[in-house]
């Protein structure tokens, strides 16, 4: 399948027939990345979005889909609640058994995560634990220590 094939299933997903010159438009957009990362926006799109989206929105999509494939994160720019990774993990006791799950956090690196992954901030409209930030510069390093006491 080409990248033009590729628009053209988009637009059907979405059920469009799209004029010949917003066709254009969205030709002229795939044309300036990867096909690989043309194939697997429009799998994002098509499987995540309930219409078709925007170039704008097909921007942001590629942006984040290209920051989650970093392997660095700037430490100057990285979230001081999940450094940068975009997953806040918590802990949930049953039964005396302590089990860590994962949440979405609410900055950019959070939102490239699927809208399955729930958000940390609905379950925990402030934090799971008390957090002093003279001791702990983010909020993952807290968590670590807090499963660390829970644990021995």
């Amino acid at each position: 399948m080409n990248r033009d094939d590729q628009i053209v299933r988009m637009f059907g997903a979405f059920g469009v027939k799209p004029s010949k010159s917003r066709l254009e438009i969205y030709l002229e957009w795939a044309d300036k990345i990867s096909y690989e990362s043309l194939t697997n926006i429009i799998d994002d799109v098509i499987n995540e979005e309930d219409r078709l989206p925007t170039i704008s929105s097909l921007n942001k999509i590629n942006r984040g889909s290209a920051a989650s494939n970093q392997q660095y994160i700037d430490p100057e720019n990285r979230c001081m609640y999940c450094e940068g990774i975009g997953i806040i993990p918590y802990i949930k006791e049953n039964d005396g058994v302590y089990i860590e799950y994962q949440a979405r956090c609410k900055c950019s690196s959070g939102m490239r995560y699927s809208k399955g992954i729930p958000n940390y901030f609905d379950i925990y409209p402030d934090f799971q634990f008390e957090w002093d930030r003279g001791k702990f510069s983010t909020y993952i390093q807290l968590f670590l220590r807090e499963r660390y006491e829970r644990l021995r």
